[in-house]
């Protein structure tokens, strides 16, 4: 289970997690996504205030998961026959479900995150994309940014270096993993820094991945 505190109306618009419709960041996401898979089933954990679900229907059949019931509760009327109250951290996605997840800040609330990556990979058809990002816990910049963030939102519970990410990814048998970083300019807005400085700079980590071929059975 989650170690958590509510995430209510509060959490979801308090000063760290606080969104707006149509924001770059999410169009950025969506650039990002759509040269690995420009169509399919897509699932967003931990949707939030819906923005990026709103941004990728666009392109994709979209369904949505949240732990929180006001999220789900509180979502935009057109997207509400489309979320549900879910847990990654308990519950399986299915298999071969899915051709895109996306994960935006989400595993770093996760007691287990390689269960949860064990769970998106039998939940993404095979070759399927896994596109997400946690806080940089790497780099002058990344470990003082993620000490402020965790010491403010305290539903932070997993935030290692990027080294350790990759291993969970491979643990779970991701491929073409790609990670880089991401600077947020206020809430709404980023950029992306793929070339090597984004260790030292970037505020969040990003990644790109694969679920293999062929996924054994659970």
């Amino acid at each position: 289970m989650l170690k958590r505190k509510r995430y209510d109306r509060d959490y979801f618009q308090g000063i760290l997690h606080r969104e707006t419709k149509r924001s770059q960041r999410n169009h950025h996401r969506l650039e990002q996504l759509l040269p690995l898979r420009p169509n399919g089933r897509l699932l967003e954990i931990g949707f939030g205030a819906g923005g990026f679900l709103e941004a990728a229907a666009q392109h994709y059949e979209i369904q949505g998961i949240d732990v929180s019931r006001w999220a789900v509760q509180h979502a935009p009327r057109h997207l509400r026959r489309r979320v549900r109250v879910q847990d990654i951290a308990d519950k399986s996605l299915g298999r071969h479900q899915y051709d895109v997840v996306a994960a935006y800040n989400v595993l770093e609330h996760l007691a287990d995150p390689p269960r949860a990556l064990a769970h998106i990979a039998r939940g993404l058809t095979p070759n399927g994309v896994l596109i997400g990002s946690v806080p940089n816990n790497g780099g002058a910049v990344g470990r003082v940014v993620t000490a402020i963030a965790n010491a403010f939102d305290r539903t932070h519970i997993n935030t290692p270096p990027p080294e350790q990410w990759r291993a969970w990814l491979e643990q779970a048998h991701f491929g073409d993993i790609e990670l880089f970083g991401e600077v947020t300019l206020g809430h709404n807005r980023c950029a992306y820094v793929r070339a090597p400085i984004w260790r030292q700079i970037a505020f969040n980590l990003m990644f790109t991945c694969r679920a293999p071929a062929k996924t054994a059975k659970p």
